[in-house]
C-alpha cells in the first residue's frame, strides 16, 4: 500500500494523480479546504476504502494462486501442509498471517506536517501555490522556492518532534486499526490466525513505487524512490540515531508485527574503536529492551566489517546487522571467478545461495511440477534468521559446509514431496 500516493489521492479530490483515474469517492480537494483537521478527517475516512481495496486484491491474488498455481515446495517445508494433505493457500499450515507492505511512512508523516505547519499554521504559502507546486513537479524558480521552504520549514520524521510524530502515530495508526479488522481466505480452514496486520518491511519496493508516484507535499520531487521501511526520508534526520529510534518507537510498533525496517547509515569509523562499537551496542540494546524496537539495519560507508570481523552484532534474542558497501571488482576478476563452480568461489554465503538457487532451476527445469526453487532461498533465509543461532551469533557459514547442507535440504524437499504426492493421492 503507496500511503504517499494515496494521501495524494485524497488530495486530489479521489482521482490519482499518476494515472488520472479515480480510485477514491470524490471528495473536496485540498484548495477547497478550509483547515488541516479537514484534511486529516478524509484521510481517516479514505482510509478505510483504501485498506478494503488492499485486502480485495490480496484475497483476488490468493484465490487465484489457489486455483491456479499452488505453491509445492514452499508447502512440503511448512509445518502440517503434509499431515493435512493441503498446500499453503488452501489453510495447509499451522499458523496463517498476512501482513500488508506499507510503502512512504516517513513520506505521509513529512508531507502532513509541512502542510500544517507551512501552509495552515504558518502561513508560509497558500494552499494553492502548495498544489501548483506539487502538480508541476516544483518547475520553475517559485516551485523550487516553495520546495525549499517544505524542505528547512517544516518538521520532519526522525528527530523526535512531537510534532510530526504524533501526526504520523495518528495517520498510520488508524489504517493498522483499519486492517486489522480483516480475516484471509483460509480463515476457519484450519490454521491459527487467518488475519491480517501492518507492515513496513518494504526492502527495496520504496524504488519502484517511488518510480510511479508523483511529487509529494514533504518535497520529494516525483519518480523519487519513497522513504524505505518505517525510516526517516533520505538526509532528514539530523538530530542522530538515538533520535531516530525515538521516532519510531511512538509508532504503534506492537501492532506492526509484519516488520518495523529501520535502517541506518553510519561511518566506518563507528566500528574502528570498540569503545564506539560498545557505545553502539548499548544503544541499539536499549533500542530494543527500553523502546520495544523490532528490526535496526547499520549501513557503513567502506570495506570494514563490526568491532568482530562477523558483520552482525548480537543484542539478546534480536540481531542487528553491519551492512557494509563493498568496492566493486573489476569486470576481469568477476569473469574469473564466475568460471568456477559456484560452490567454489569462496563468495559470501548470499551469493553462494543465490548460485545454488540458479543451479536447481535447471536442474528442475524439466519437472511436471515446475518446482520453483525460488523458495529454497526464502527458507533458508528464514533459518538464519530464526533457528540457526551460529549465523545470528555471526559466524560465516564455509561455502563447502553451507552447499552440503543445501544439498540435504533437498533431499528433505523431494522426500516430503513425495509424501505429500501419496497424501494427496490417497484422498483421491
Amino acid at each position: 500500500t503507496n500511503l504517499a500516493r494515496f494521501l495524494l489521492a485524497v488530495m486530489n479530490g479521489g482521482v490519482d494523480m499518476t494515472s488520472g483515474e479515480r480510485v477514491l469517492p470524490a471528495c473536496p480537494k485540498f484548495t477547497e479546504l478550509q483547515s488541516f483537521d479537514e484534511l486529516l478527517n478524509l484521510w481517516h475516512e479514505n482510509v478505510k476504502l483504501i485498506a478494503a481495496l488492499s485486502v480485495e486484491l490480496d484475497n483476488c491474488a490468493d484465490i487465484v494462486l489457489e486455483d491456479e498455481t499452488p505453491d509445492i515446495l514452499c508447502s512440503v517445508l511448512v509445518d502440517d501442509c503434509v499431515p493435512r494433505g493441503k498446500h499453503l493457500k488452501e489453510g495447509g499450515a499451522v499458523y496463517d498471517f498476512i501482513s500488508g507492505l506499507q510503502v512512504g511512512i516517513a513520506n505521509l508523516a513529512d508531507s502532513l506536517a509541512a502542510i500544517k505547519k507551512c501552509v495552515f499554521e504558518d502561513k508560509l504559502i497558500t494552499k494553492e501555490e502548495l498544489w501548483d507546486a506539487v502538480s508541476t513537479d516544483f518547475a520553475g524558480e517559485k516551485g523550487e522556492n516553495i520546495r525549499g521552504i517544505l524542505l528547512n520549514k517544516a518538521p520532519k520524521y526522525g528527530n523526535d518532534n512531537d510534532y510530526v510524530d504524533s501526526i504520523i502515530a495518528d495517520a498510520y495508526g488508524c489504517f493498522i486499526d483499519e486492517i486489522g479488522q480483516y480475516k484471509n481466505t483460509r480463515f476457519g480452514r484450519g490454521p491459527i490466525g487467518g488475519m491480517y496486520y501492518a507492515g513496513t518491511s518494504s526492502i527495496s519496493a520504496n524504488v519502484p513505487q517511488g518510480a510511479i508516484t508523483m511529487a509529494t507535499p514533504d518535497g520529494r520531487k516525483a519518480h523519487e524512490p519513497l522513504a524505505e521501511g518505517c525510516s526517516p526520508s533520505h538526509g532528514s534526520d539530523i538530530s542522530g540515531p538515538t533520535s531516530v529510534f525515538q521516532s519510531v518507537s511512538k509508532l504503534p510498533t506492537h501492532k506492526i508485527t509484519g516488520g518495523v525496517l529501520l535502517n541506518q547509515k553510519m561511518t566506518k569509523s563507528v566500528f574502528e574503536n570498540p569503545r564506539d562499537t560498545d557505545k553502539l551496542i548499548s544503544m541499539v540494546r536499549a533500542f530494543f529492551d527500553k523502546l520495544h524496537g523490532f528490526h535496526f539495519t547499520a549501513g557503513v560507508g567502506g570495506t570494514g566489517q563490526g568491532a568482530d570481523g562477523s558483520g552482525f552484532c548480537q543484542v539478546r534474542d534480536r540481531a542487528f546487522r553491519v551492512r557494509t558497501v563493498q568496492p566493486e571488482r573489476t569486470r576481469a576478476e568477476q569473469n574469473k571467478n564466475e568460471e568456477k563452480p559456484f560452490f567454489q568461489r569462496g563468495e559470501d554465503w548470499h551469493s553462494v545461495i543465490l548460485g545454488f538457487v540458479r543451479w536447481c532451476r535447471c536442474q528442475y527445469r524439466a519437472e511436471p511440477l515446475k518446482v520453483k526453487m525460488d523458495w529454497m532461498l526464502c527458507r533458508f533465509w528464514t533459518l538464519q534468521r530464526q533457528d540457526c543461532a551460529c549465523v545470528r551469533q555471526g559466524v560465516v557459514l564455509p561455502s563447502t559446509y553451507l552447499f552440503a547442507f543445501l544439498k540435504h535440504v533437498v533431499f528433505v524437499c523431494e522426500t516430503r514431496l513425495s509424501c505429500m504426492t501419496n497424501t494427496l493421492w490417497r484422498q483421491v
